[in-house]
């Protein structure tokens, strides 16, 4: 009796062993989670090897997987020195096709990896980090920059500016500026006394784009506001820029009152 038994007791160890070979080594992996941007005001910082670089300012929305900007795109050159063109910090206003947006954006994430298209020539291809913030590569036609790219943390106060414009509307201005829903701006500015001026428009980010009739001439305004002080060295101020003629020139920095 004891081989028979010792036989079934083999066989029942060996049938253990196949079924622990098929099923023991097979495993499953969960993609990882596509991470979430923060909806609203972003600024993308494309630098060079220089001192230069350029400022995108848009509204970022992310549906599923995709994203785009809410309206339009703004963006200034910084570290140009090209007067009277250029103002504090060398920043310097971008226009295309004759007005002070800059094309569009669109692009989607899959995990932590985030792809952006702007203006279909230039791609930024970066890594969502923890704190919210994307770094990256941007590639334009062949030529390879770094970038960083974070939600605006703090966004142009509703208040009255002042200072002094040399172009445009030359003379002492003071503005007024008043955001709503939708990233709708209006204000209002007086230019040495006379006024105020209606303007309307749109904010980008750090980025005021305002338009209306001053002194009975049509107005297009491209403004920076720079709340730390990081690229014009002026904390809380507003850099102003006038569209004519399809390109903008610097006009003056206004600060709060």
């Amino acid at each position: 009796m004891g081989r028979p038994l010792a036989m079934k007791l083999a066989f029942i160890l060996f049938t253990l062993l196949l079924c622990a070979g098929c099923g023991g080594t097979k495993s499953t992996q969960t993609p990882p989670a596509n991470g979430s941007l923060a909806s609203g005001a972003w600024q993308f910082n494309q630098s060079q090897p220089s001192s230069e670089g350029t400022l995108l300012d848009f509204n970022l929305s992310q549906s599923g997987t995709q994203i785009s900007a809410v309206g339009s795109t703004s963006c200034f050159d910084y570290g140009v020195n090209q007067p009277p063109y250029s103002g504090p910090g060398g920043l310097e206003g971008v226009v295309m096709d004759g007005a002070p947006t800059c094309g569009g954006v669109s692009g989607s994430i899959s995990g932590n990896s985030v792809t952006i298209t702007w203006n279909t020539d230039t791609t930024f291809t970066g890594t969502l980090n923890s704190n919210g913030s994307i770094t990256g590569t941007t590639n334009n036609n062949g030529a390879t920059n770094s970038f960083t790219a974070s939600p605006v943390a703090s966004l142009v106060p509703n208040g009255t500016y002042s200072g002094t414009f040399s172009e445009g509307f030359s003379g002492d201005i003071v503005l007024t500026t008043s955001s709503g829903s939708n990233y709708q701006l209006t204000g209002t500015m007086t230019v040495n006394g006379n006024g105020p001026y209606s303007l309307t428009g749109q904010l980008l980010g750090n980025i005021l784009l305002l338009s209306g009739t001053v002194e009975g001439e049509p107005a297009s305004f491209q403004m920076y506001y720079d709340a730390a002080g990081n690229i014009t060295g002026t904390a809380h101020s507003i850099t102003a820029f006038t569209n004519s003629g399809g390109s903008t020139m610097y006009s003056g920095q206004l600060t709060p009152q």
